[in-house]
């Protein structure tokens, strides 16, 4: 996405936090093909206007920041050992929406 360096951490924490809540509720096989999908919705290049529909998220649209969380967040746990393959630097977003409880200092 070329828009990274301007994107709201805030937003992108607070997205970051609603993909690991969908997260939550699935099973690994489901992580996996949400991981694939967005992968490959991914190819097309990514934008914060964008409106995205996964299609194993049936009936669910998000925008690019929803997208890219989601993305990430499902890629960190279907294959943690390529998270560097997908190119986007939310490392410490993730592991800041693994704490919420924690402050964003």
């Amino acid at each position: 996405m070329d828009e990274q360096n301007e994107m709201d951490e805030h937003r992108l924490l607070q997205s970051m936090r609603r993909a690991l809540m969908i997260l939550s509720r699935l099973k690994g096989h489901q992580i996996r093909l949400i991981a694939m999908e967005s992968a490959t919705l991914a190819q097309e290049g990514i934008s914060s206007d964008r409106v995205y529909r996964i299609p194993a998220l049936e009936g669910m649209s998000m925008n690019g920041y929803d997208f890219q969380a989601l993305y990430y967040a499902s890629f960190a746990q279907a294959f943690p050992s390529m998270i560097d393959r997908i190119n986007l630097p939310f490392s410490d977003v993730y592991e800041q929406a693994l704490r919420p409880h924690q402050t964003n200092s």
